[in-house]
């Protein structure tokens, strides 16, 4: 449902800024994705996913040892739970 709603959205996109009929849309966006995931396209989604993943881990714990570690309201996980309640 959520990937239908995606792509719908991308050939609405496609129908208004380039004035392109919505079927015409629909049928090469989805030939453009089968033809890139064909030639090596799903490999690479794959890599960039787990990249992107690794990024986020690492923001996420950047900023976690920055608020618990050095923040001087917070300090602790006790603190903050006590901020909290």
């Amino acid at each position: 449902m959520v990937t239908y709603a995606c792509f719908s959205g991308r050939c609405r996109s496609c129908e208004r800024l380039t004035g392109m009929n919505i079927l015409a849309a629909y049928f090469l966006l989805s030939i453009g994705t089968v033809v890139y995931v064909v030639f090596g396209g799903l490999r690479a989604t794959f890599m960039y996913t787990y990249h992107h993943s690794i990024c986020h881990h690492l923001h996420l714990q950047s900023f976690i040892f920055h608020t618990y570690g050095t923040s001087p309201e917070i300090a602790s996980l006790a603190r903050m739970c006590a901020h909290t309640s």
